[in-house]
């Protein structure tokens, strides 16, 4: 296994501390354990991350979000869940102390023995991957297989400053292009249309007469603003294009189209419905 992979299966292994208290334990323990377990709950990014000496460049940890939950951990990468662990922890050790098991991901099984700190709105933690013995500093020597990372806490969820998820919940000119698409139509077709301004994408979630189930997809528009596409996967992983498109006033076309694992689009249905009045 190269550096580089081994460095980067560390920025999986260290991301999750909760709290989980075992029998016998005082009901003072407890509450600082509680009050400790409070300090992890959220999301965080991974600022930096160092293996045996050698520091992973900064572009690599972009997109990595840890959510922590009570005693349990995920690790994402998008909407791409990577790894999801539980944790125990003690601070009244010198430095607190924090054992890993990885309860799923490509480590699961694995447990690790480390140490960690806060400062602020920063965390630190230093671990032994191999669980053999745990680090007495937040140090990674040349040479060792111990890793430190530095994480830092984000606005949320999605790792989006409060600003900007405020914005994301006024009206844009995005909007406006939706309002022709507002209405009856003299089609048995029904579903909910937005825009999401983060992402800067349209959203869409609707069913039909001729299936069972709701489809939703993401996509944009064209540069008229009357021609919508959403893209998606129907039950059991087959993709689809919707188009849907407007004449401004009056009607509205329906288009559906079936996507082959090559890219190929072959129209599968096309349905013009005229607005209700």
């Amino acid at each position: 296994m190269t550096r580089f992979s081994f460095s980067l299966a560390a920025i999986i292994f260290v991301v999750g501390f909760g709290m989980t208290g075992g029998s016998g334990v005082l009901e003072d323990d407890k509450a600082d354990l509680a009050k400790e377990a409070k300090k992890f709950q959220g999301a965080w990014t991974i600022e930096s991350s160092v293996t045996g000496g050698t520091e992973i460049p900064g572009d690599q940890l972009k997109g990595f979000i840890v959510i922590y939950e009570g005693d349990k951990h995920t690790v994402k990468m998008g909407d791409k869940v990577i790894q999801i662990g539980t944790q125990k922890i003690d601070p009244s050790k010198s430095p607190k102390t924090i054992d890993v098991t990885m309860a799923d991901g490509p480590n699961k099984g694995k447990a690790m023995l480390g140490i960690y700190k806060f400062d602020g709105d920063t965390m630190t933690a230093c671990f032994d991957p191999q669980g053999k013995k745990r680090p007495t500093e937040f140090k990674s020597e040349t040479g060792s297989e111990n890793f430190v990372n530095v994480h830092k806490r984000a606005a949320n969820v999605d790792g989006q400053d409060p600003k900007d998820s405020a914005k994301a919940n006024e009206p844009g000119p995005e909007h406006a292009n939706l309002n022709a698409f507002v209405g009856n139509f003299n089609i048995e077709w029904h579903g909910v249309l937005g825009y999401d301004r983060v992402k800067k994408q349209y959203t869409g979630v609707w069913f039909d007469n001729m299936a069972n189930t709701t489809e939703s997809g993401s996509g944009e528009a064209d540069k008229t603003g009357r021609i919508l596409s959403f893209r998606g996967e129907h039950a059991g992983n087959a993709k689809f294009l919707w188009r849907i498109s407007n004449d401004g006033v009056k009607a509205m076309t329906i288009e559906m189209f079936q996507v082959a694992k090559d890219g190929k689009e072959t129209l599968a249905m096309k349905v013009r419905g005229e607005k209700k009045k």
